[in-house]
């Protein structure tokens, strides 16, 4: 009896054992573990592409930014045709920075979509287009602790025309003044001869 009774303990625990290792593996499970999502996962593609102009045989870095600051980096160039496919997680794109470069020379770049939405089973396509206009220290924005000379020189320019113009105005003021005094004179003349003659004569 007793080694029947053992016999069967055994069997059940042996066919208990898979259902025991899933409980194990469940309870090892860290925090971190459970919060991991399958969004997370980089099953989704974002093609980005750029159009470049003819003789361009530079490099265009890119950076991109999801919504929750995670960054994907890539870099076209001639060998891959200016061509890159990312394995990015599911969700919404935006490049952050595109530089072009050729050497010592910086080239515009235009943006064609401002906010990419990546879906799972689904391309996206980032477009660039690298135009021939040349970036120079001269074209860069303003700093913020200063402006740029031509907008200084602007500035300049409207302040000599409110001075001429406040210079021009002051004869205006002048000539006004004038016709004002001519036409007192002229009423006190008049006066003078209709009703002070008429007085003189009647003494």
């Amino acid at each position: 009896m007793l080694s029947v009774g053992l016999g069967a303990a055994i069997l059940f625990l042996t066919a208990m054992s898979p259902l025991f290792a899933l409980f194990a593996t469940a309870a090892g499970k860290t925090a971190e573990d459970q919060d991991y999502t399958d969004t997370e996962q980089k099953f989704c593609v974002l093609a980005v592409r750029a159009e470049v102009f003819p003789g361009f045989e530079g490099e265009v870095e890119v950076v991109l930014q999801d919504g929750f600051g995670r960054i994907e980096t890539c870099a076209l160039t001639a060998e891959n045709g200016y061509g890159w496919n990312l394995s990015v997680a599911e969700g919404c794109y935006q490049a952050v920075d595109v530089q072009a470069r050729e050497g010592e020379s910086r080239f515009e770049v235009k943006r064609l979509s401002s906010r990419l939405q990546v879906t799972e089973g689904e391309v996206t396509v980032c477009r660039l287009v690298v135009t021939d206009y040349e970036i120079t220290e001269e074209t860069e924005m303003p700093s913020k602790e200063g402006e740029t000379e031509e907008h200084m020189k602007n500035q300049g320019t409207m302040e000599i025309q409110r001075e001429e113009g406040g210079k021009k105005a002051r004869p205006g003021r002048r000539l006004s003044l004038l016709m004002w005094l001519a036409a007192l004179a002229a009423a006190v003349g008049y006066w003078y001869f209709r009703y002070g003659r008429r007085k003189r004569s009647g003494r």
